[in-house]
Parts: C-alpha cells; sequence; structure tokens
C-alpha cells in the first residue's frame, strides 16, 4: 500500500518537473538576448510629415531603449520584414546600417546603439475606449509675431472632444469613442519650429503621466503654422514612467489651421496604422497600375478621402475614412468586395455610411484594378 508521505513526494516531483519543462521550452522557443553577439530589440517606425505648404514625407527609423536611429528607407522595409506585425525586432547591430542617432526631426546627434533585451507591451486596440490627453504646450515669447495667443481650453475641448470624438463614432460605427483630458497651456521655452531639436514630450513630462493614455495629441510651437505629424501605428517614447508604448501626432498651435475635423482624423489615421489614400491622374489605357507605370501616382492626392487631400475639406463635409481604410482599423468586418459574373451591366454602389459623406470603394477590374473609384 503507498503511503501518504510516497504520494506526497510523487505530486511535488510531478510538479518540479512540470516547471523544467515549460522553463527549458520558453528557453528554447524565445529568441535569445546576448550582448556578446551584439543582439538587441528594437521597435521600427515611420513619421509621417504633412506640411501643405512644402511637401509630405516620411521619416524612419528605430527605437532601443528609447532612443532613436534614423534608418534610411530601403534598410526600414527590409528590417520590417523580419519584424512582427507590431514592428518589433530582434536585430544584430553589428549588421545594422543606421545613419545617426536622432531626437525627433534632427538628424544630427551623433551616439552609439545600445543593447536592449526584449520588453513586451500590451496591444492597442482601434476599438473601444481610447484615452487621449491633448496638451497645449505654450511659445517661449508670447509677444513674438509668430507666436499665437493661446486660446482658451474649451475651444480645444469643442474641437476634440465634441466634434473629433463624433466623427470617431460615426466613421466606426460607434465601435470606437475618445476619453479626452487636455492639459495646458504648459509654460516652455520653445520656440517657433524648435530650430535645437527640442521635444515637445519632455517639456510635458512633469506635468502628464503619459501612462494613462494610448493616444497623446502634442500642440506645440515646434509645428510652425501647417505642418503635423504622426507616427505610423503605435511607437515607443521614453518618460519619467519608463518607456511607454503609444499613439502619437503633432500639431501647429495655429488654431485656424486646426478648425477642421479632417486634420486631427487624418494624423491620428496614421497613428492606427493607415496610409496616404493616394489619387492616380493623367492614365492612358490600357490602366496597368504599378505595372507599365502610364499613371501619376499622387501622394494623399485623393480628393474624397480623409487620408487624402480630403482633409482640407470645411468641418461641414468633413469625407469618411474609405471603406477599405475602415477595414485596416477593423472598424468594418463585413466583406467589401463583391464578385459577379455578369457582363455588360452598370451597377450602382451605395455607401453603407450617410449619403451626405463621400465614400470610397476598390473594385476588381484586369486582374485586378486595384485602385479607389
Amino acid at each position: 500500500m503507498i503511503g501518504k508521505k510516497t504520494i506526497i513526494l510523487s505530486i511535488i516531483l510531478l510538479l518540479f518537473l512540470f516547471l523544467i519543462f515549460n522553463f527549458s521550452t520558453n528557453l528554447m522557443s524565445s529568441p535569445k538576448y546576448s550582448e556578446d553577439a551584439g543582439l538587441t530589440y528594437g521597435k521600427l517606425s515611420e513619421l509621417i510629415i504633412d506640411d501643405p505648404i512644402q511637401s509630405r514625407s516620411e521619416y524612419y527609423f528605430i527605437s532601443i531603449t528609447g532612443d532613436k536611429y534614423s534608418l534610411s528607407e530601403e534598410n526600414y522595409f527590409s528590417l520590417y520584414s523580419q519584424a512582427d506585425k507590431n514592428g518589433f525586432i530582434y536585430i544584430d547591430t553589428s549588421s545594422l546600417k543606421t545613419d545617426n542617432k536622432v531626437i525627433e526631426l534632427d538628424s544630427n546627434k551623433d551616439g552609439s546603439i545600445q543593447l536592449a533585451p526584449r520588453v513586451y507591451f500590451k496591444s492597442l486596440s482601434n476599438t473601444g475606449e481610447q484615452k487621449v490627453i491633448v496638451i497645449l504646450i505654450a511659445e517661449q515669447n508670447q509677444t513674438n509675431q509668430t507666436a499665437p495667443t493661446p486660446l482658451p481650453i474649451s475651444a480645444y475641448n469643442s474641437l476634440i472632444s465634441k466634434e473629433f470624438n463624433n466623427y470617431i463614432k460615426e466613421n466606426s460605427f460607434n465601435q470606437t469613442w475618445l476619453t479626452v483630458n487636455i492639459s495646458g497651456w504648459i509654460p516652455s521655452n520653445l520656440t517657433y519650429l524648435c530650430p535645437g531639436g527640442e521635444d515637445p514630450i519632455s517639456v510635458a513630462d512633469p506635468y502628464i503621466n503619459y501612462s494613462q493614455y494610448n493616444i497623446i495629441i502634442l500642440i506645440s510651437p515646434c509645428m510652425g503654422i501647417s505642418r503635423a505629424t504622426a507616427y505610423l501605428n503605435p511607437t515607443i517614447i521614453n518618460t519619467s514612467e519608463g518607456l511607454i508604448y503609444t499613439r502619437l501626432a503633432n500639431f501647429p498651435l495655429n488654431f485656424s489651421y486646426l478648425q477642421s475635423t479632417t486634420i486631427f482624423a487624418h494624423e491620428i489615421g496614421h497613428t492606427f496604422g493607415l496610409r496616404h489614400a493616394n489619387a492616380y491622374q493623367n492614365c492612358n489605357p490600357p490602366f496597368h497600375i504599378g505595372g507599365s507605370g502610364n499613371c501619376q501616382n499622387l501622394n494623399g492626392g485623393d480628393p474624397f478621402d480623409s487620408m487624402g487631400t480630403g482633409v482640407t475639406h470645411s468641418l461641414n463635409s468633413s469625407p469618411h475614412y474609405s471603406a477599405r481604410h475602415k477595414s485596416e482599423i477593423q472598424w468594418i468586418n463585413r466583406p467589401i468586395f463583391v464578385n459577379s459574373t455578369v457582363s455588360n451591366i452598370s451597377f450602382i454602389i451605395k455607401p453603407v455610411e450617410s449619403s451626405i459623406y463621400n465614400s470610397l470603394y476598390i473594385y476588381p477590374y484586369e486582374n485586378p484594378f486595384p485602385f479607389p473609384i
């Protein structure tokens, strides 16, 4: 007869063997971090710069321990193909080609690459409540002609908490909504366009607990009159609370420029992972987009989409995100392609949104015809 003591010892032994098995499995399945091998862990990020006065452009880098290292476009996309779906990647620093260590848009600061172990961040959902902090940072000299007099917080509250929030709810079919806090005006030594490469995140850090928010909207003198920037998908920022994984967009102090829901929709759309909605012109049949190159591709040129030139529409005619973009954000889970076996028939396509808004649709043509109509 087996004694009670023997049973207890057997159970303890089984538990011990189970723990050993799980530990060894994790070691084998997880990439190993080794300073000797020069292996480090980073987050690939793309900063999109929107400036209707100058031009639209993209800026590529990798974040390692909160520091940013600029990458060429070719190197960025080569690494991105090896990264996970959120842009996180283990890399060998000996083979990593970077331009310089950078702070925001300043690429003149040199620095060596630090090694970093893996850091785990909670994924950010595109649906449900989005906790937003709007940070208003005053310019150093408010008497300067380039420094607009700060408007009352109530003006921003009406624009973002009400109008932009309603826009998001309508676009997402009430699947996503904003809970907005506004902080400001925060005093600073920032000057017009921040020529010294100053970082508004650091300026506001003593006043803000960034860990409480998953969307950060910065309004500061660093953006000049009409420039706005946003990180494609969530990015990593270095704060007094540690490394924070969040969505981040920057806007200018020029309030007249901000008085359109689509200005915010465009930049926040980037943080949800949306790229520009392009347009094609000067096309000569037969159409072969991306093939023969007989069409001119206009970056962000789509006039019917908030991710295109629809961003300049007035408040009362703010276009939605396209059906394709809504599908990418997972606001539309139903199929958006309809295949027909009937030829020589005209079809009327009706939008799922309210008729007062413009919408874009994709239809297959000539294997297929992959752009909006």
